[in-house]
Parts: structure tokens; C-alpha cells; sequence
């Protein structure tokens, strides 16, 4: 499974976020959303946060 990227800007930093499409057992849309805490991945639940 190859992960797709959304590119972000914070003011003058970019990031690239990796994210995967997975089709699941059920018709509908559905979305899960997660961000770990290890030092790296404080984008992750930034984007999170503004997402939520």
C-alpha cells in the first residue's frame, strides 16, 4: 500500500502528511483521523485539531 501527501504550509514551513485511502467492509463514507506524539508526527495532530 503506497501512502498519498497532503503538502501544508505553516508561514514559511511546508510539510508533507502522509495519508492512506482504504476501502472499508461497509458502503458510506467513513474517515478516521490520528496523530502520535513522538516528536515527528506534532503536525499530524495539529492538523488534527483544526480538522476536529
Amino acid at each position: 500500500m503506497q501512502p498519498h501527501y497532503l503538502d501544508v504550509q505553516f508561514g514559511e514551513r511546508h510539510a508533507a502528511i502522509p495519508y492512506y485511502e482504504i476501502n472499508g467492509r461497509h458502503p458510506g463514507p467513513h474517515i478516521f483521523l490520528s496523530g502520535g506524539m513522538r516528536g515527528g508526527e506534532i503536525n499530524g495532530i495539529a492538523v488534527n485539531v483544526n480538522l476536529a
